[in-house]
């Protein structure tokens, strides 16, 4: 008896373990376990003026990374310094291999920034609508 149960309890376990390899995660699920890999290694410090504080999953298949910068605003022309962030993120989200994954399935990326204080600066969001044939 003890050896029949051994055998049940070794099969159940590896046809768990076969489903669980087999299981194709949605993009729900990529989008969850990314922003959680992400906020282990947040804040992070990403060039002089810039770290990542935090990554949110959202509704309908959007990402939002938080940004905090120590830029000092009442210098520079935050219309240009908008522009010049765009150009550089989108530059980066669309020849990323890492990104690929996320163009190929329609995900919405949110860069959103934030003084030290935690007061908003502006956000970026790049749609499918934004990034669909590049």
């Amino acid at each position: 008896m003890k050896k029949i149960a051994g055998i049940f309890l070794v099969s159940t376990i590896l046809f768990s373990c076969n489903l669980l390899l087999k299981h194709k995660p949605t993009i729900n699920e990529i989008l969850v376990a990314s922003a959680d890999s992400l906020n282990k290694r947040c804040p992070k410090q990403l060039d002089a003026l810039t770290k990542i504080t935090s990554v949110s999953v959202l509704p309908n298949k959007t990402l939002q990374f938080n940004y905090a910068t120590e830029f000092d605003t009442t210098k520079f022309d935050m219309a240009t310094v908008k522009e010049k962030v765009k150009a550089k993120l989108f530059d980066e989200f669309i020849n990323t291999p890492s990104c690929k994954m996320f163009r190929d399935s329609s995900v919405t990326i949110i860069y959103c920034y934030n003084n030290t204080n935690g007061d908003f600066l502006f956000k970026e969001v790049f749609s499918p609508d934004t990034y669909k044939g590049y």
